[in-house]
């Protein structure tokens, strides 16, 4: 196991303690009263190359920060501690890994630290990532943010003529794929229009529907999903419980040989 810098987790402070338990006042509010533990099973993933990587896919797998190596059985069961809410609501609290259940461990210890921005946490081989993480992706869809509202819509289709249809509430689709002289034109305009001039980026993108784009679109507390364009191999996406955040990975052994881990998302004592 190479040794890997760990960040010092951040001091428990009041201010902290309070911020947290409002969050979870408004949790309950939202999703209809306090919850209850729940537990469950993600299901197991493949380790061909006995390495498995943790980290935000934001990173993919530039700056994943967390490598467990040297595992032996080739394979990790993912069990999950969750809140349960009374809508049905489903948070995880605690990620659990397995490697060798039956084995004991002799020792544990801390092996690293993550930080996620993009309220996700991707778990998958480190061979595999390697070999099929796509970045961009096959496709360029035109997406046009309506969160604020259409006018952003109507000043394109006039300036540039596109037809569009509409996703939901927050996004309008380009219909047909976006060419790079396309995005140039769109982006040409918006950065001419004083009120997306500063920030285009937010009022349009391009998406190609990459391993990131996917991953993200990833809803509920966890699921597995392709790395690549093909079936498999799959990782896993995990919702951390608080969302953005620094996260420790604690890991078991048996001499050397990892046989689980662990990573908490919610601390109870806090």
């Amino acid at each position: 196991m190479k040794k890997r810098a760990v960040r010092k987790r951040a001091c428990q402070s009041p201010e902290r303690n309070g911020f947290l338990a409002k969050i979870d006042e408004l949790n309950a509010a939202a999703c209809g009263g306090m919850p209850r533990p729940g537990y469950g099973e993600f299901g197991e993933l493949p380790v061909p190359s006995g390495t498995l990587i943790l980290g935000d896919p934001l990173q993919a797998i530039y700056r994943f920060e967390v490598a467990i190596e040297k595992i032996r059985s080739r394979r990790v069961m993912f069990r999950v501690e969750m809140r349960e809410y009374p809508d049905g609501t489903l948070v995880p609290r605690k990620l659990d890994l397995e490697f060798e259940p039956n084995e004991k461990a002799s020792r544990k210890r801390l092996i690293g630290s993550f930080g996620i921005d993009s309220g996700k946490l991707v778990i998958a081989d480190k061979a595999d990532v390697e070999a099929h993480w796509t970045d961009p992706g096959p496709d360029r869809i035109g997406v046009i943010s309506t969160m604020e509202d259409q006018a952003v819509v109507r000043l394109l289709k006039k300036r540039l003529r596109l037809k569009v249809q509409k996703v939901d509430e927050l996004e309008t689709e380009i219909v047909g794929p976006v060419s790079e002289e396309l995005e140039a034109a769109i982006l040409a305009v918006l950065e001419s229009t004083p009120r997306y001039a500063d920030y285009p980026f937010m009022h349009f993108h391009v998406r190609t529907n990459s391993t990131f784009d996917r991953v993200n679109a990833v809803t509920g507390p966890g699921q597995f999903l392709a790395i690549g364009n093909q079936a498999k191999p799959e990782l896993l996406v995990c919702q951390t419980g608080r969302g953005d955040g620094e996260y420790e990975v604690q890991c078991e052994f048996a001499g050397r040989v990892p046989i689980r881990a662990s990573v908490v998302f919610i601390d109870d004592d806090e």
